[in-house]
């Protein structure tokens, strides 16, 4: 257990505060409410003009007894210190220090200093840090929220006492904020936090050097994943990588300020939501549009002339985005699809399958309405082409929308689609364990066309599946399909959501020529919308799902 006086120098909390119009009163009002010597490093980014000199400095140093600095290129970051960011700059921080760049994006795309930091900031300290979103305009700070819960941080966003309530409602309303709060009440919620044992933790950079930590909590953690199986049917323990469970579990320790493991395994015997809450924890995953520009330039250079050389102009293009989160790439893919095809002057159809096992992404991905930082990659004439504005948010036209059909899908449990040209799984195969991967790439394999591809994630790779497929760039991680019998595939009927049985029913294993029936039978019963199908004179011929409603 790593408590904050034992912590490692390097191990301290890093609050970021995001903040627009109203923001200097809110962070001043909370600065007044601050402990001097809580173990915190303190970190305001501000929608500053970027033509005027800025004196938040000077004025933040009336308000608090810790010493206030404007950052610097290379600064060191040290707790009990207030730190303000310079104008028309974005900043990140790197080994302990923070670094700076100029602010490039223009007044059209929007200032996206608040995600681009709390981002950074995320990915470095992980459950180390904490997000805090104060009044202003926009959305900005929703996204890097979301970054910090998923890396196991903790996140706040201002209540109705903000002047201006776009940032916090935003990130509020996204569910990407553990605490709604005023500004004196974010400060005393900050003093109880540090008081929790499992506040502080290293980070992955120094794990190993801890690593007691998490096998002394192993026999605990063992049984809350139980009890999240219990009631989900998604075994986090032994397909998971623990570390990364570890993070989230800890995470709903400290927002419960439980005092140990044992403390929030007992709570969790006896609390349905909180178990229902840890496993939406586990879900989280961070996505943008366009997220990584050499995936989309591989597949609209390469691979996607590849596809329609080798198919028939009457065969739609078929491509399966598997944990596809709130739909982002999905999406991206639809619209690199369409533009590809109207350059070629090709008159092919085309439907783009996503799947996640997360529900509430799910859902969010059906609606296709995103922040307006979601869109910092998307060019202007697409945003305009293929995005309508709703208030303060995009959606997706709707065109593009239809081609895109969204599932809830479990990869290790339930069948996968067919007759795929390609599959895009990035990000998902880096948590799970060996077998797991495994599993998941011959299900993969089985999907793909003869003449399919495959892409990986940048940190992922096919392991020991090389007999399955052949990489095309191992930069990229993307594959070919190989030519080889793809092993037997077995899938449990076991709903997600439900518990499961004390012997979970599995199917039997076929021959081939029954299998693809087997398969379309499940996915139709399962993941399409109930339908009836009827004969010219309109006598029932058939029921998909539950019609009696």
């Amino acid at each position: 257990m790593a408590s904050l006086k034992k912590a490692h120098s390097e191990h301290f909390p890093i609050a970021g505060f995001g903040a627009s119009a109203g923001g200097l009163e809110a962070f001043t009002t909370l600065l007044q409410h601050l402990g001097s010597n809580l173990g915190i490093a303190y970190v305001l980014i501000m929608h500053l003009s970027p033509d005027h000199k800025s004196s938040l400095r000077e004025i933040l140093q009336t308000k608090t007894k810790m010493k206030v600095h404007t950052v610097k290129n290379m600064m060191r970051v040290t707790p009990n210190t207030v730190y303000v960011i310079p104008p028309n700059t974005l900043m990140s921080l790197v080994d302990g220090h923070f670094k700076l760049a100029p602010r490039s994006s223009s007044p059209a795309i929007g200032n996206f200093a608040v995600d681009y930091f709390f981002s950074t900031l995320a990915s470095i300290y992980k459950n180390n840090s904490i997000g805090i979103i104060l009044s202003g305009n926009a959305t900005d700070g929703t996204l890097g929220l979301k970054a910090i819960k998923a890396e196991g941080g903790i996140t706040f966003a201002q209540d109705d006492t903000a002047k201006f309530p776009g940032m916090p409602g935003s990130a509020y309303d996204s569910g990407y904020a553990d605490f709604r709060l005023s500004p004196e009440n974010i400060a005393k919620e900050l003093a109880h936090l540090v008081k929790i044992p499992y506040t502080v933790l290293p980070s992955d950079k120094i794990e190993k050097k801890h690593k007691k930590d998490l096998d002394s909590d192993s026999p605990v953690l063992k049984k809350i994943l139980l009890i999240v199986k219990t009631k989900t049917g998604i075994d986090f323990f032994l397909q998971y990588k623990q570390a990364s469970v570890y993070r989230r579990v800890i995470r709903r320790v400290v927002l419960n300020k439980c005092l140990s493991l044992n403390d929030y395994c007992t709570m969790l015997e006896n609390n349905e939501k909180e178990v229902l809450d840890l496993y939406n924890d586990f879900l989280i995953n961070v996505t943008s549009f366009f997220r990584d520009p050499d995936f989309y330039q591989t597949l609209e250079r390469r691979i996607l002339p590849s596809i329609v050389s080798q198919g028939k102009t009457t065969d739609p293009i078929r491509i399966w985005v598997a944990g596809c989160s709130t739909g982002e790439e999905a999406y991206s893919v639809a619209i690199t699809l369409r533009e590809f095809l109207e350059k070629k002057d090709l008159d092919i159809s085309f439907q783009i399958f996503a799947s996640d096992l997360d529900s509430k992404a799910i859902e969010k991905a059906r609606l296709g309405v995103y922040p307006l930082s979601t869109l910092q990659n998307v060019s202007q004439q697409n945003v305009k082409r293929y995005f309508r504005k709703i208030n303060t948010h995009y959606q997706i036209e709707k065109s593009i929308r239809e081609t895109c059909i969204f599932s809830q899908h479990n990869l290790l449990k339930d069948p996968p689609f067919s007759r795929m040209d390609l599959i895009s799984c990035q990000n998902v195969l880096i948590y799970l364990e060996t077998n797991p991967q495994q599993k998941i790439l011959q299900s993969f394999h089985y999907a793909l066309k003869p003449s399919g591809f495959l892409f990986l994630g940048k940190s992922e790779t096919i392991g020991e599946a090389d007999e399955l497929f052949e990489p095309l760039d191992k930069k990229i991680r993307v594959y070919s399909r190989k030519n080889a019998n793809s092993p037997p595939l077995e899938f449990s009927n076991l709903k997600i959501g439900s518990a499961p049985l004390s012997e979970t029913p599995r199917m039997e294993t076929r021959p081939s020529l029954d299998i693809e029936k087997d398969i379309n039978k499940i996915l139709l019963t399962r993941f399409v919308s109930p339908s009836i199908l009827l004969s010219q004179n309109l006598n029932i011929v058939q029921f998909f799902g539950i019609t009696s409603p």
